[in-house]
């Protein structure tokens, strides 16, 4: 897929894979900005009543508009086979592997993540939409540190009920509430006991069901009791313990009203701090940690050993000198810019903020454009953290359908240049190059 133009949008990267599909980052030939988008997979589109599921998150996403939501353009669309839908990128990492990083977050940072995300799912419930899979890969952390809640797949919309598939258990099982383990029916306070696994997981640095498989960790969900989080975080607040044990509960009408009434109790959840003493920041750690995987995310779109062009040439516009897109080169050092801010965060917040109260809410900063989490390099990619040294072979197939291999020196959204094997370049429009694929290097 890396490579490969889909209307406007040229693949870049993978950004990761769900049971529907994939999530890539693109590049946008008409405005040279990055996007992401979902891809369904192929051997689900000729279901139709999985292409209509597919089509039902795009119109969620689309409709979704808040900040705490990562948002959808367009429709679903299809080319040659390939039905995918468009969404804002998000530059930055997500809880996941934030949580993979850190082991735990302090009760304060699992506040401030917590009180965000009741935001979100406030705003969806109100337009009668339940997530039905909220987990910490789920839940995209930007380069502010904000969060933005993802991946509506396995959405439930109130007016469309028949598509939320009664009787099958859809969801992730460390994260799945005991009715959707059982296969009933669900509402609002479903996610509020995901997220209660989620807030669980924050804090204690583990999930509180542990099994050997799938059906034995879905029947701790419905039958046992979940240990206390202070068993293994003797840091967490007993009001903060008291809210995640209370979206627990295995009677949906004992957990929570809504997500508004969780975020009122998480805002009071965390005790006064010590005279004197200064207030945490909830944003250093994860800011540092989120500043350091966009540095990792950020490669050149192209770069490649040798071999020949047919003898055929490409239109006579001269080539430009080999250069980064202008898009990444902003980018760059937008990251870079980042990374020195992570860097003396500590020093800059924790003096200023001296004297007062730490507040999760009017601390956050303003949001950042967007990521999506958990990328994995194609094959035939160089390691995100090699930066290239020579520019890399590619297979390019042009729209006349005339295939070649070639060093690619750049790719973006003016055009294509390439280096021949006599040393001297040419250059393709955009609108001429259908596809390119990087070729596996040969050991030396």
């Amino acid at each position: 897929m890396i490579g490969k133009r889909l209307g406007d949008q040229l693949v870049t990267a993978k950004l990761g894979r769900g049971g529907m599909g994939a999530v890539y980052r693109t590049l946008d030939v008409r405005t040279n900005t990055p996007m992401a988008i979902k891809v369904l997979a192929d051997s689900l589109s000729t279901d139709p009543q999985l292409l209509k599921r597919f089509e039902l998150e795009q119109e969620i996403v689309a409709r979704l508009e808040h900040p705490r939501i990562v948002r959808g353009q367009g429709g679903v669309r299809c080319v040659d086979g390939t039905y995918f839908f468009l969404m804002e990128y998000v530059a930055g990492s997500n809880l996941s592997v934030v949580l993979r990083a850190l082991g735990r977050l302090t009760p304060a940072e699992a506040v401030r993540v917590g009180l965000q995300t009741c935001e979100a799912l406030a705003f969806a419930h109100a337009q009668g939409v339940v997530h039905r899979d909220l987990k910490p890969s789920n839940l995209l952390i930007d380069a502010a540190a904000d969060v933005h809640v993802t991946d509506f797949g396995l959405a439930k919309v109130a007016e469309l009920t028949r598509l939320t598939l009664t009787g099958q258990v859809l969801g992730t099982p460390e994260y799945m509430s005991p009715e959707q383990a059982e296969g009933r029916p669900t509402e609002e306070r479903t996610d509020l006991y995901s997220f209660g696994v989620t807030l669980f997981e924050m804090v204690a640095g583990r999930l509180p069901f542990h099994a050997d498989n799938p059906l034995a960790v879905l029947r701790k969900h419905v039958e046992e009791a979940p240990p206390p989080p202070s068993r293994f975080a003797p840091d967490v607040p007993p009001s903060l313990e008291a809210a995640i044990l209370r979206c627990l509960e295995k009677d949906p009408t004992r957990r929570f009203e809504g997500a508004a009434a969780l975020g009122e109790a998480l805002r009071t959840a965390l005790p006064p701090r010590p005279t004197g003493s200064p207030p945490e920041d909830p944003r250093v750690r994860i800011l540092e940690l989120v500043a350091a995987q966009s540095m990792k995310d950020t490669l050149p779109y192209v770069t490649a050993p040798d071999t020949h062009l047919p003898s055929n040439e490409p239109s006579a516009k001269p080539p430009p000198s080999p250069r980064r897109p202008s898009g990444l080169r902003v980018g760059l050092a937008l990251l870079f810019a980042l990374a020195v801010a992570a860097a003396v965060v500590r020093t800059v917040l924790a003096p200023a903020s001296r004297g007062r109260a730490p507040d999760p809410v009017s601390d956050a900063p303003a949001s950042a454009p967007e990521s999506a989490a958990g990328q994995q390099p194609e094959e035939g990619e160089p390691p995100e953290d090699s930066p290239p040294v020579e520019p890399r072979t590619a297979e390019v197939t042009l729209a006349n359908g005339q295939k070649f291999t070639a060093k690619v020196l750049t790719l973006d959204g003016e055009g294509l240049t390439v280096r021949k094997e006599d040393g001297s370049e040419a250059t393709w429009p955009i609108e001429e190059v259908r596809s390119f694929k990087y070729l596996r290097e040969r050991s030396r």
